[in-house]
């Protein structure tokens, strides 16, 4: 992800911030930590624990889950803008599943 993205701009285009005031989405913006992530590197592995959500600013990224015989599932591919992780900002506890950078 370029870091002369524009954080509120990006944020406001989600589904889950949409409805935010200016001022929400500032705040947001303000605490958020702009991130570029080659493809391939896992943003965050099933079983850690969750420590925050993630917004997809460019680009896509792979959910994915262990299945029983090892092999990892793939549950869905998001593109921007779309958040993931957020039940770690509702809840204590692991992650669900694991999301890899394409």
């Amino acid at each position: 992800m370029s870091s002369a993205v524009d954080v509120e701009a990006v944020l406001k285009s989600t589904e889950l911030f949409r409805s935010f005031t200016d001022t929400g989405i500032q705040i947001l913006a303000s605490i958020a930590e702009v991130k570029d992530v080659p493809a391939g590197t896992p943003l965050f592995v099933q079983n850690m624990i969750g420590d925050g959500l993630y917004v997809v600013a460019e680009g896509r990224v792979r959910l994915l889950v262990r299945g029983p015989d090892g092999r990892d599932l793939t549950l869905a591919i998001l593109a921007a803008p779309s958040t993931m992780g957020e039940a770690a900002i509702l809840r204590a506890g692991p992650r669900l599943c694991s999301a890899v950078a394409e």
